[in-house]
């Protein structure tokens, strides 16, 4: 099957381990996208499901050193919509116990949008911050 997200300078913020993390992201999408063409069953997406959990958990947890480091005016929201994100993957966790292998759509409605707003909207906001402050 060919990638349906492709990483690209768009979902850059010009810090290595954070675009790393973005890129990580792109193919958690990507295995989605597999996962729902292949009917993946409960195993290989409650699977999926945890390494978003903890792939997006790692992410969050780099992003907001360097907020608390830097003192970033929107630290708050931002950490706000982490947790949110959050316990949305865990609702998918639990809803996958109950619905099975059918959320597997709504999951991947979720990670495009999560890549979408949150990649390309809200973390583009911290790029002057943490670029004024040397991160690279």
């Amino acid at each position: 099957m060919m990638e349906k997200a492709v990483w690209g300078d768009q979902y850059s913020v010009g810090v290595k381990i954070i675009d790393d993390q973005h890129r990580h992201f792109v193919r958690s999408l990507n295995r989605a996208y597999q996962a729902f063409y292949n009917s993946s069953g409960s195993y290989e997406l409650a699977d999926l499901i945890s390494q978003i959990y903890n792939s997006a958990a790692e992410h969050f947890a780099t992003e907001e050193k360097h907020f608390a480091e830097f003192k970033y005016d929107k630290a708050e929201e931002h950490q706000a919509e982490h947790q949110q994100l959050l316990a949305d993957v865990l609702q998918f966790r639990e809803r996958l116990t109950i619905e099975g292998g059918s959320v597997i759509v709504d999951l991947v409605d979720f990670l495009e949008k999560w890549l979408a707003e949150h990649t390309l909207d809200h973390d583009r906001q911290y790029i002057d911050c943490f670029r004024k402050h040397g991160l690279s």
